[in-house]
């Protein structure tokens, strides 16, 4: 009787400290979420004409034609997040592209973003590319990049294990203020040239 009461109180401890671990990782995850994506988002009309007549050479961040733009700007996430980005479906291993020219602030790991790149541009926008198969060795913070250039591949990291490949692309304001780049994801696929890159 004792040794079923001793197994009984095991794995009452064990169920315990795997529902506590689950509900801290949840919340590391939600901090590292908001690290980078602030809730509070703005209009195009609050940027001023120099950045957006500068955003208008920008190239179409996935390389190919074989993809499909999703419009789920604002959609609901778990744990009461919304979606602060427009995914680009492609196949997996597909080049992602620099879509314009700046630095590098932040790549590698990120739970919900798996592996991810945040690029500054000239105008101080940031460029956020999430869920990657792989990122470019030589893309590392305070590298700089041009317009165009390969830093990384299609993928399904970090919160995308269970969704098709994509590109979760964000863009920011200064200050991390989220801005839905929906139309200019199309306007840049209508009017990117074609780029040759080096292997």
């Amino acid at each position: 009787m004792a040794k079923v009461k001793r197994i009984f109180v095991i794995l009452f401890v064990f169920f315990f400290l795997c529902f506590f671990l689950n509900i801290l990782s949840s919340y590391q995850n939600y901090n590292q979420y908001l690290e980078l994506q602030k809730i509070t988002d703005i209009s195009w009309e609050k940027l001023d004409k120099t950045t957006l007549q500068n955003l208008a050479n920008g190239v179409f961040p996935v390389a190919g034609n074989q993809y499909f733009i999703s419009a789920n700007w604002h959609a609901p996430r778990e744990g009461g997040r919304i979606h602060l980005g427009i995914d680009i479906f492609a196949p997996e291993g597909t080049e992602v592209r620099a879509v314009m020219s700046g630095k590098v602030v932040k790549s590698g790991w990120l739970s919900l973003g798996g592996n991810r790149v945040l690029i500054k541009d000239q105008n101080g926008l940031y460029h956020y590319y999430a869920h990657l198969k792989g990122i470019r060795p030589e893309i590392k913070p305070g590298r700089k990049v041009k317009r165009g250039e390969v830093i990384g591949y299609v993928g399904h990291t970090g919160n995308a294990d269970f969704t098709p490949d994509h590109l979760h692309y964000g863009l920011y304001a200064p200050g991390m203020r989220a801005v839905n780049p929906y139309n200019l994801l199309k306007y840049w696929e209508k009017n990117t040239v074609t780029l040759t890159t080096k292997p």
